[in-house]
């Protein structure tokens, strides 16, 4: 069977730092700011929130800096959240390193089994149907069916909650053998002809690649029902950072606030995807495709910190508990989120 080989992730990482250094461009000020009022921190430079750094996706989920880099705010786009933490973590070039990144809490999980030290400081998407199932038409019964994840992830998590709501055992499934698999990857195997001997029958996905998939072949694909893995979008960001500059993340995040306020307000699908932006080509701004399974409904700033800590204690157990020799769980769970931020810079969007 076929093995497919990809682009080392080091001289991905190293290759993104060195386009995003050399293309830097001077920050476009603080339009739409206003300084920190919060009394725990010293007051920030006038240019404090723009001077922190963000990396994400452009995807809707990604809301919040879209809107952020409309006000100047200094953004690196990378192609999911997966790339944004490898970016925070990366011992390439550190002065080239993002301050803040958005990713799942599954990304930070994996970090933090690997000995990183991040700090969760908010979420911005809260769903338990934002990582989903995907069947190739017609479907056919699980046991004995082929697919794939990405092994050591949330992904790799929401597969096994998958069989076992399913009540298929895992090793009744058939896994080709793939070098790093990632979503580029289960998608590509989706798309081939059946009878392909790497064909796979599904695979668990999020956005865009759900909507990439079922768009480029209408009607060849079941998307299934979500509850195999309850998304928390995080703003996150080095522990040590955090400590050195508190009074930057506190300014980081009333503006974050203030961008929370307006996109709760709108009416309408319509009004979001036409305010969402976050860089323009020839002067007009690029805005989103219009994803098939997102509901903008969860886009807003909060943080319930024992949750998030209850979500990212269970992955890295399971995680742990698969790959005893590569991963750890940390000392101290309860140091990965810290509310005290948020609740100096917009307490009523903190959980009690």
């Amino acid at each position: 069977m076929k093995s497919f080989k990809y682009v080392s992730v080091t001289l991905l990482i190293a290759a993104i730092l060195l386009a995003y250094g050399c293309s830097r461009e001077p920050s476009a000020g603080t339009a739409g700011a206003s300084p920190a009022s919060a009394k725990a921190s010293a007051p920030a430079a006038p240019d404090a929130i723009h001077s922190l750094r963000g990396s994400s996706g452009y995807t809707p989920y990604d809301w919040c800096s879209l809107r952020w880099a409309q006000t100047g705010g200094e953004m690196v786009w990378v192609n999911s959240g997966a790339d944004a933490v490898r970016l925070l973590v990366s011992k390439a070039d550190p002065s080239r390193r993002p301050d803040w990144i958005f990713c799942s809490q599954g990304a930070v999980a994996g970090q933090a089994a690997r000995g990183e030290r991040l700090v969760v400081l908010a979420t911005l998407y809260v769903s338990a149907d934002a990582v989903r199932p995907v069947f190739r038409k017609p479907r056919t019964p699980l046991a004995g069916a082929r697919s794939l994840f990405i092994p050591r992830s949330s992904i790799e998590v929401a597969f096994d909650r998958l069989l076992l709501r399913e009540g298929i055992a895992a090793n009744d499934i058939k896994l080709p053998r793939v070098e790093s698999p990632s979503f580029n990857t289960i998608v590509a195997l989706l798309t081939k002809p059946v009878t392909d001997a790497d064909a796979i029958d599904f695979g668990v996905l999020v956005e865009p690649f759900i909507s990439n998939l079922v768009n480029s072949q209408p009607g060849a694909f079941e998307i299934g029902a979500g509850g195999i893995y309850e998304l928390s979008y995080c703003l996150v960001a080095r522990e040590e950072d955090v400590r050195n500059r508190r009074a930057d993340y506190v300014s980081l995040l009333q503006k974050f606030a203030r961008i929370s306020e307006q996109v709760e307000a709108w009416s309408s699908d319509d009004q979001f995807y036409t305010e969402t932006w976050g860089r323009k080509r020839d002067e007009t701004p690029e805005r989103l495709p219009r994803l098939v399974t997102f509901d903008r409904a969860p886009a807003r700033l909060q943080l319930d910190a024992s949750k998030v800590r209850r979500l990212i204690r269970e992955e890295i157990s399971h995680l742990v508990m698969k790959y005893p020799a590569d991963l750890r769980l940390p000392d101290n769970i309860d140091t990965l989120i810290d509310e005290s931020l948020l609740r100096e810079a917009a307490s009523s969007r903190v959980t009690p």
